[in-house]
């Protein structure tokens, strides 16, 4: 923890801040960049009228000459995004007052290597919301017990991936600009909270649509809801209380380079310390059958005693077999087109 720079932001009862001294973010967005595109094009992209939202079009940029020679290629079509669109919370909605104009909390879990992972445009990233137990509520079990008791908190969090391997968690949830979330006691946010993950999936261009298997590793509860066309259906519940467990989806979906799949992971974590949430894929090979879904344990996929974690033969035979993290280059905030995340440089 960066003990000497954070600045307690304290959480009233119904997720509001109380901010006990204010520090100049180094880089933090204004509230605009929260709500509207900001896109960082490919150098390839025509600069004369493309959508700022489109992936390089392979059209020429310069004027053609009057006797050409060949036709000029085709286009790549432009890629359609569908917001996603979970159920609403029954839970009282906050103040809309507080609505979130702070900096952003960014890959609170830790982020990869920039120097290795591919060059992420600012419409990539995963949006989660956050939510905690208020003191002397009854002990959550479930994301659903979040869902009608749980207090919301006003800050936007962004992350690459939903790749979180089984680690203690203790450092809590530190903004931007260098804030900590504490509960309002004071104490640090950092065990009985749920996080509602909200992306959408789009293949890479040269790729071509295929089915693909999903699968969850989650300490404690999760369920992965997608939206095929017809609003969000859950495809793998493996809600409630309990260490680092695989859990499959028993059917497949299609994924493509076209149209973006709206994916919702509703995680929780129950008591400290120790945190897991990890969303994979595996190209369908007609059989849901994986020998590791169902089993668990904290030492069983991940060595949570190093740092960071360090994968045991059991999550190495599922990279063996297809399966992978959803990548980052997959992953697109919410929105049509997507929005912007701060958290991209």
């Amino acid at each position: 923890m960066r003990n000497q720079n954070m600045i307690s932001k304290k959480l009233t009862a119904a997720g509001t801040f109380l901010i006990a001294s204010a520090m100049a973010p180094a880089c933090a967005p204004t509230p605009d960049q929260f709500f509207s595109p900001v896109w960082k094009l490919s150098d390839n992209v025509a600069s004369n009228g493309t959508s700022p939202g489109a992936l390089p079009t392979g059209a020429p940029t310069s004027s053609p000459t009057t006797t050409p020679t060949s036709a000029a290629p085709s286009p790549t079509p432009t890629p359609t995004f569908h917001d996603p669109d979970p159920t609403p919370s029954t839970s009282p909605s906050p103040n809309p007052s507080a609505s979130p104009t702070s900096a952003p909390v960014c890959d609170p879990f830790g982020a990869g290597d920039p120097e290795t992972e591919p060059s992420l445009q600012y419409s990539h990233g995963v949006l989660a919301h956050l939510k905690y137990m208020p003191d002397g509520a009854a002990a959550a079990s479930s994301v659903l017990d979040f869902e009608s008791r749980g207090a919301d908190v006003n800050t936007d969090i962004y992350l690459r991936q939903v790749n979180v391997p089984t680690r203690p968690f203790d450092q809590g949830f530190a903004t931007q600009d260098g804030q900590v979330l504490t509960k309002p006691d004071g104490s640090v946010l950092m065990e009985n909270f749920n996080l509602r993950f909200r992306a959408q999936i789009l293949l890479p261009p040269t790729y071509t649509a295929k089915q693909y298997q999903f699968a969850l590793l989650a300490d404690d509860g999760a369920i992965l809801s997608v939206d095929e066309g017809s609003g969000f259906s859950s495809l793998i519940n493996d809600d409630g209380t309990h260490s680092t467990k695989m859990a499959c989806a028993s059917r497949p979906v299609t994924l493509s380079p076209r149209e973006s799949l709206p994916i919702d992971v509703n995680y929780f974590q129950g008591p400290r310390y120790h945190i897991a949430v990890v969303l994979m894929m595996r190209e369908w090979n007609g059989s849901a059958s994986e020998s590791e879904c169902g089993k668990s344990g904290n030492d069983y996929f991940f060595d949570s005693t190093t740092s960071p974690s360090t994968p045991k033969t059991p999550y190495n035979d599922l990279l063996s077999r297809g399966w992978k993290p959803v990548p980052p280059e997959y992953l697109y905030l919410p929105g049509n087109p997507p929005r912007a995340n701060p958290c991209v440089h």
